[in-house]
């Protein structure tokens, strides 16, 4: 997670009272969002993009607010696709978690009135319709920060939302707002974890694989026991063993904290006894690191693997335009899948006899029962479909062939899969349900009843049929090797055996 950002917040707080445990504490959720964006604002002025909105202050500096920032073909910032999120937040058992009207949103006093201008979009007769899918205007907190002042970082931001809103007796799930989140981000995997467990948990991304082209010393890296002794790997609720906040520092593990993490009420009344031993927070940006650092050696934390926990970072021009990019790979390969699962022209079935209506009903009924005991098909197609697993490694093997201008050589890429192991990208074949033909000398159809052979013979596959890992041979040394087949040209000198008597050997 970065969670390394330009936040800033005001320079003294009062002290926090004694934390009192809390028998029955709430789940609140806080978005850091105070920084002020400075250095991408530079970026976009110098660059002359006029595609996002830079603002200038008095002093002439230019400035971006990054989680306001549209992205992808819907438009959608990162603040929005984070709501989305946070309203989708459920259990197992489909419980809600967390609510917006719990979310709160810290900002500074140079982008605050964005943050309300952004919770009151809509107006006029739609306005309280739109705002109930947005978070309320009370719950944007203003630091009283302006660039012009030091930049404490996001742990101040953090302390300040505590002492102002949040109150020490609440369990706070806190989300890096200037990083935007793929969709299907799993929230309620952290939250149901982080309750079950008893522990302060991080959401735990993978550097080889989950980093969306982030460099790795923009992340709070975690070094975290393994699942069995001497093993590489890592189980899905993994103990934090050490955490290195410092970006640049050499760390012997690939996995970071991600963009979101489930503070207990515990670890949240322990941010003033941490102000008060550390004191010195510089660098501002990795003062949230530092902080994750203190708690690790005095109580034990947990990283957790979440699916689609993946973020886009939100730092410098290529981060956009990457993040624009792959909304809308994501947007194409969900309007393809959707056309081939749910197709809006689909011919409505020939009811040529009363026998036959009789059997749609009856497959029908059928359908429907095992769609209730297993859920709807097109459900879990549309999720096979549009599995991040297999979509991430295509869409970044697709930004590499651009940047590198060659559509055809990918020999030396590789891809590390949710198994630890490396995969290659799924072959050009096998990615396109529309290029295999379906038979067309298909059976003809029993009138009474559904045979296996009718059901799969000749169906056209669609792309929830399609493989989604790939661990085909390279095929090297076909492709360089110059002979024909194989021939054996040794000579045999052996008596013949006969297969009917032994005095007819050699003959």
């Amino acid at each position: 997670m970065q969670f390394g950002v330009e936040t800033s917040a005001p320079g003294a707080f009062s002290a926090l009272n004694t934390h009192t445990p809390n028998t029955n504490p709430s789940v609140k959720v806080l978005i850091l969002g105070g920084a002020f964006g400075v250095g991408l604002g530079g970026l976009l002025r110098t660059g002359g993009d006029t595609s996002h909105d830079v603002a200038v202050g008095s002093d002439g500096t230019a400035r971006v607010t990054r989680p306001l920032v549209n992205l992808g073909p819907d438009g959608k910032s990162s603040l929005d696709r984070w709501v989305d999120v946070i309203s989708k937040c459920a259990g197992p058992a489909g419980e809600q978690l967390v609510s917006l009207d719990e979310t709160y949103v810290v900002a500074n006093s140079d982008n605050v009135h964005e943050y309300v201008s952004w919770s009151l979009e809509g107006g006029g007769v739609d306005c309280m319709s739109k705002q109930s899918e947005k978070i309320a205007i009370g719950n944007i907190v203003d630091n009283g920060a302006s660039s012009s002042d030091p930049r404490p970082g996001p742990a101040s931001d953090l302390r300040f939302a505590v002492d102002t809103v949040l109150g020490n007796q609440h369990h706070v799930v806190v989300i890096d707002g200037h990083n935007a989140p793929v969709a299907g981000f799993d929230l309620g995997k952290l939250v149901s974890c982080a309750v079950s467990r008893g522990k302060s948990t991080l959401v735990r991304v993978d550097m080889d694989s989950q980093s969306c082209g982030a460099d790795a010393s923009d992340f709070v890296h975690l070094t975290l026991a393994p699942a069995a002794e001497g093993s590489k790997r890592y189980g899905p609720h993994a103990d934090v063993l050490s955490v290195v906040p410092f970006p640049g520092t050499e760390s012997n593990t690939n996995v970071a904290v991600g963009c979101a993490m489930f503070l207990r009420s515990e670890t949240v009344s322990l941010l003033p006894r941490f102000f008060t031993e550390v004191g010195d927070l510089e660098p501002a940006r990795e003062s949230l690191g530092r902080f994750l650092a203190w708690v690790a050696s005095r109580t034990r934390l947990t990283a957790c693997a979440v699916p689609n926990g993946v973020a886009f970072p939100l730092t410098t021009e290529n981060d956009l335009a990457t993040a624009n990019k792959f909304y809308a790979f994501y947007a194409d390969q969900q309007s393809k899948a959707l056309g081939e699962i749910c197709p809006k022209n689909r011919p409505a079935p020939k009811q040529s006899s009363n026998e036959s209506t009789l059997r749609m009903q009856m497959l029908a009924d059928r359908f429907a029962a095992i769609d209730k005991r297993r859920g709807s098909v097109k459900t879990h197609a549309m999720k096979a479909a549009l599995d991040l697993d297999m979509l991430l490694p295509l869409f970044f093997e697709k930004i590499k062939k651009e940047s590198e201008g060659d559509e055809n050589d990918h020999s030396g890429f590789t891809v590390i899969g949710p198994d630890g192991k490396e995969t290659r990208p799924l072959p050009f074949r096998f990615r396109d349900a529309d290029a295999w033909n379906s038979s067309k000398n298909k059976p003809k159809q029993h009138p009474c009843y559904v045979t296996t052979q009718n059901v799969s013979y000749g169906k056209a596959p669609t792309i929830a049929d399609m493989p989604q890992r790939w661990h085909g041979v390279r095929g090297e040394f076909t492709s360089k090797f110059t002979g024909g087949n194989y021939a054996d040209s040794g000579l045999v000198v052996g008596n013949l055996k006969s297969k009917v008597h032994a005095s007819l050997d050699g003959e």
